[in-house]
């Protein structure tokens, strides 16, 4: 599919109003704009998924996603400080931080596209996104077959490690190592999230700052003994720079 971040922005006229995910898809079906690519030619991340995803969720429950989100994945996960805010019914989302673009004088201005959710539009907290760990964990959100499924790479892994499964990043290097993660940024806003399967560590950085990077923690892996969650870290055939197998 297109991105409906980039597809809507010539389209949608009134630019101070939010689009709701019903908006993008009725402009979908009303321009029927080119694909992005052919199916399974290559992997790209692409926000349109999600939001379709959080669309068709409405469409089935006849609920917003936001209340179905809190009944079906919040409240079951103990997380009372994680929400879904978008400003086709916020203003201005209830939350004491904002995004700051490279510099901490100025915070970046929401516009028409903080109105879609499902690919954004989640305020949470550290705390809660544990809690979010361990409740998949104990099976509590979903099936053990189910999140194996997740967990399982789709697309072609870069450096025969990196790869893309169901909503989650996947990390393949060693075979008695499973690591998922994902990484997010929006208008000032970024973080990365990442959950070591198997020695039960959990690694969250919440950032309102869009300058710099959470990618150059290489040296916090190496204490905690997980994998180095970089691509950049690792050469063609999937060993680190300097290692004997290089």
């Amino acid at each position: 599919m297109m991105n409906y971040v980039y597809f809507t922005d010539n389209i949608w006229k009134e630019k101070m109003k939010p689009m709701s995910n019903m908006d993008v898809m009725r402009l979908i079906a009303e321009h029927k704009p080119a694909r992005y690519a052919a199916p399974d030619t290559r992997f790209h991340y692409n926000n349109s998924n999600y939001m379709v995803l959080a669309s068709i969720i409405e469409k089935v429950t006849g609920k917003p996603y936001a209340d179905y989100m809190m009944e079906k994945v919040f409240k079951p996960a103990g997380m009372k400080n994680t929400h879904v805010y978008s400003t086709t019914v916020y203003k201005k989302p209830p939350v004491d931080v904002v995004g700051h673009d490279r510099t901490w004088r100025y915070s970046v201005v929401q516009n028409f596209l903080d109105g879609p959710v499902g690919d954004k539009g989640i305020y949470s907290t550290i705390h809660d996104l544990l809690l979010y760990d361990n409740a998949l964990r104990n099976g509590r959100l979903l099936k053990k077959e189910s999140l194996d499924s997740a967990y399982k790479g789709r697309s072609k892994p870069v450096n025969g490690h990196f790869n893309y499964g169901y909503g989650w990043r996947v990390f393949e290097g060693d075979k008695d190592r499973r690591v998922v993660y994902h990484t997010g940024w929006w208008h000032g806003f970024r973080h990365i999230y990442v959950r070591d399967l198997d020695k039960k560590i959990v690694v969250v950085f919440l950032g309102n700052l869009t300058n710099g990077s959470l990618l150059q923690l290489d040296d916090l892996y190496k204490y905690l003994k997980m994998p180095i969650i970089r691509k950049g870290a690792y050469a063609g055939n999937g060993s680190l720079p300097g290692s004997d197998e290089d």
